[in-house]
């Protein structure tokens, strides 16, 4: 429940800022600090023949009692995000 809960916070951020942006940033993986256990999330985007669209994999592993889990989400999403950075925050 809290892996899947982490690939949907992380699929949302990326959406948010947008795919072409989110390359930019060159942060394909990363851990959520502060979690027991520790859960780290790895990003994979790869753009399809069709106009601005990408497949992006989120995967979040983590160990629980000497045992390794991992929770993968594979969606479609397009180069447009919502954050528009000429807009003053």
């Amino acid at each position: 429940e809290t892996a899947a809960a982490l690939v949907e916070k992380q699929l949302v951020l990326i959406d948010y800022i947008g795919i072409e942006n989110f390359i930019r940033s060159q942060q394909m993986e990363g851990d959520f600090e502060h979690l027991e256990p520790a859960y780290h999330w790895l990003a994979s985007i790869k753009q399809i023949g069709i106009d601005n669209l990408y497949e992006v994999k989120v995967t979040v592993t983590w160990m629980e009692r000497n045992h390794n889990y991992d929770v993968s989400v594979c969606t479609r999403l397009n180069g447009a995000g919502t954050f528009d950075e000429t807009v003053g925050l």
